[in-house]
This record gives structure tokens, sequence and C-alpha cells, in this order.
């Protein structure tokens, strides 16, 4: 075991590690660009989707630079994230219900996320079914109209 005392920092290592481009997920799924802010360790969305892990490695610099950018108007904290976070890639399997990154209309139109048809309304759950029984016991008591279901049949 190497003592700290005791420990070189090969920088010749480091520098053809970080020069080494990283290689593209093969996976499917919607890939978005992330940041991870040092000081919490909490990872934060900022763009996305796109639909190849390729494309989102090319968005990460524009990302980060037009972060940096809007960071002026922004607080202390959003600050140091736009100039110590990590800014990355991850990926969501499930690329129908992959929210939008909070940046995309912020960056330029060559590097946004390719738009997508808005996901199709959920399934009424058990809880809906429940209170669109109450309101239409509640209208036909009443003598009003009942209020629409909020999802479609």
């Amino acid at each position: 075991m190497t003592r700290l005392g005791e420990y070189r920092h090969d920088a010749s290592e480091a520098s053809a590690r970080r020069d080494t481009p990283q290689q593209p997920d093969p996976r499917p799924g919607a890939y978005f660009v992330s940041v991870i802010d040092p000081d919490s360790g909490r990872a934060f969305i900022a763009a996305g989707p796109w639909p190849t892990h390729a494309a989102a490695l090319a968005a990460v610099a524009p990302v980060r630079s037009r972060a940096r950018e809007l960071s002026h108007r922004a607080s202390e904290s959003a600050r140091r994230l736009t100039v110590w976070g990590a800014f990355g890639t991850c990926r969501l399997e499930d690329a129908d219900t992959a929210p939008g990154g909070p940046m995309n209309d912020l960056l330029p139109a060559d590097h946004r996320p390719p738009a997508r048809p808005w996901p199709a309304d959920p399934a009424p759950t058990r809880l809906d079914v429940i209170r669109a029984r109450r309101a239409a016991a509640r209208a036909a008591v009443t003598g009003t109209a009942p209020d629409p279901p909020r999802w479609s049949a």
C-alpha cells in the first residue's frame, strides 16, 4: 500500500486519459447533458434528450459554455456549479418518458436536441377514477354539470 507521503502523481498518465475522447455508448435510450455539483454530489439534467450518446457528447461543450455565459445572472451557488461542476452525459432507458432539459431553449439551434412528440396522457389511476365518481355523484345531487375528467378515455 502506498502511503500518502510516497504518492507521486503521474502527469503523463492523467493527460493521456484527459486527451482520449470518450467512446459513445451504443445502447438505445434518451441521453442528456448533466452537471454534478462538487459540493453535494447531486446530479442535475441540463439539456436533452438526444437519441444517441454521440449527439449528447457533442453537446457537452456548448451546454457548458452557454451555462457559463448565463451564470452572471444566477445565484452564487449556480455560478459555482457552472465553474466547478462536472459536465458530462447520462442515459435514461425509457426514452418515451424522458423529461426535457431546462436549458434546451437557451442553446443555439444547431445544438438543441431534436423535437419529439409530446407523450400521450397517462392512463387514469385508481384515485382519478374515484375522484370522477365523486364528482359525478356530487353533480347529480346538486344538479350541476360534473367536471370533465383529467384524462382522455
